[in-house]
């Protein structure tokens, strides 16, 4: 807590005596950094340095969140605002039951649904279900290891049930 710095040292000829450092760590214990206090004399009162640079470690990593959330709010907006205004019907599906868990307004209108109906909705209802535009094949392009990329086309089923054919990735 009290090192002295070695003659020669940078902070030895600016005449700094002592030292206290600190770790600043995020939520997962990872450090984000050090906050270091750099004194001309001896540390006399190092309970009080150490409880000292803890509080401003722990506000520092807190500004840290802040402004991780920040961004991440801001990453957030700017996803909402292109999903929602985007000219071609999108559906976000999950990974692993192709269960639709997003949809933007435009895939509502092409298709005839309401946004909270098309989320109970399977994507069988919007394939024409005559192979190979099943869900079966639907999943099969949805998965990771298939999908990199792939294009494909698909019979598309509206809630009028008139089909469609669509470009889809």
């Amino acid at each position: 807590m009290n090192p002295e710095f070695s003659p020669g040292t940078l902070f030895s000829a600016q005449g700094f005596d002592a030292y206290a450092g600190y770790s600043i760590l995020n939520g997962a214990g990872e450090q984000l950094g050090i906050i270091v206090a750099l004194d001309r004399k001896p540390i006399a009162n190092q309970e009080l340095t150490e409880a000292l640079l803890k509080i401003f470690a722990v506000r520092a990593a807190e500004m840290e969140r802040l402004r991780a959330e920040a961004a991440l709010a801001d990453s957030e907006s700017s996803y909402r605002a292109i999903f929602e205004s985007a000219e071609d019907a999108i559906f976000v599906h999950d990974w692993d039951t192709g269960e639709i868990v997003d949809v933007n307004p435009t895939a509502c209108r092409l298709f005839g649904w309401p946004r909270d109906e098309m989320l109970k909705l399977g994507v069988e209802q919007f394939s024409s279900n005559v192979p190979p535009y099943t869900r079966d094949t639907a999943l099969h392009y949805w998965t990771p290891r298939e999908r990199s990329g792939v294009r494909f086309e698909w019979h598309r089923r509206n809630r009028d049930d008139s089909l469609h054919w669509d470009e889809s990735c």
